[in-house]
């Protein structure tokens, strides 16, 4: 299960929330939205982790892998999902922040995966594969991306 719906710890000490002038803060400082988003996220974990729990309680001899964001990763508690730019850093952290988890328990994945007869390979991941695509052209082309030319009727001052 991919979960990355958690609460950000909320501790200046531990965790820096970025401002937009790059200060830290807390969830407090920036306003009522990130209270609320703290809100949903703690909501959803608490759910999350009591259906879990009773997944595991009704199928003892299944294994639930549960693969999230720290707590103390508060870049995924900044970014909304309309800014296409935004979406594209979002899904490259989350692929490394994958990658990085893999390897750190690919003993474990492995053993896990072969009681079910499967295989796992560490041989296809690759870093910063969103950043790859999104910069190739034809990426652009099938996000109705293009760069526009600039001409002298666009320059400031002109209509």
């Amino acid at each position: 299960m991919i979960n990355p719906i958690v609460p950000i710890y909320n501790d200046r000490s531990m965790v820096c929330i970025p401002t937009i002038d790059g200060e830290c803060c807390s969830l407090t400082e920036r306003g009522v939205i990130a209270v609320a988003e703290q809100t949903f996220r703690i909501n959803s974990r608490v759910k999350l982790e009591l259906g879990a729990l009773l997944f595991r309680a009704d199928h003892p001899g299944t294994d639930l892998l549960m693969i999230e964001p720290s707590p103390a990763e508060s870049s995924l508690f900044l970014y909304g999902s309309m800014n296409f730019a935004e979406r594209i850093h979002s899904l490259n952290y989350g692929y490394n922040s994958s990658v990085y988890y893999f390897i750190e328990n690919y003993d474990m994945l492995r053993e896990c995966f072969a009681r079910h007869g499967m295989e796992v390979s560490l041989e296809r991941l690759t870093a910063d594969r969103f950043l790859q695509q999104a910069a190739a052209p034809a990426a652009r082309r099938r996000f109705g991306l293009t760069r526009q030319k600039s001409t002298a009727s666009h320059s400031r001052g002109g209509r």
